[in-house]
């Protein structure tokens, strides 16, 4: 595991990024705000795809590549299905990025799990609030 320092900056970084999404999203149309949020969803899944691809690990794509057609799947019955599809998918995606932190994955940078997961909840959360109102 990574120490407190080495995760400070990635985890501002991570606020800053997820206070920039949810303040574009509230600027926007009801419906086109859904479709960010889709599109944002699904490409979140595309990043760990990269990082397998890159290891050269079989079993790391094939597993990483389920996980990113999960996402972009979740991203696109969003925009059609129930309202909570969407954050319901940032929230898993924020559990996967957690599981790969707390295994200490190699696919990715060391600091991209925690910075990913905690931007997932905080988007997950924010997008959830209006649906429990």
């Amino acid at each position: 595991m990574q120490s407190h320092a080495t995760l400070t900056r990635p985890l501002l970084t991570a606020l800053f990024l997820a206070a920039a999404s949810c303040g574009a999203h509230a600027m926007l149309a009801p419906e086109t705000g859904r479709a960010f949020a889709a599109v944002l969803l699904g490409a979140l899944g595309g990043v760990y795809l990269g990082g397998a691809l890159r290891s050269g690990s079989k079993g790391e794509v094939a597993l990483t590549a389920v996980a990113a057609v999960c996402c972009a799947c979740l991203g696109v019955y969003g925009l059609f299905g129930p309202a909570w599809i969407i954050p319901s998918g940032f929230l898993l995606h924020g559990a996967w990025d957690w599981t790969h932190h707390a295994m200490d994955r190699r696919t990715v940078g060391r600091w991209w799990p925690p910075f990913c997961a905690l931007y997932d909840v905080i988007v997950g959360v924010y997008l959830l609030i209006p649906l429990v109102h």
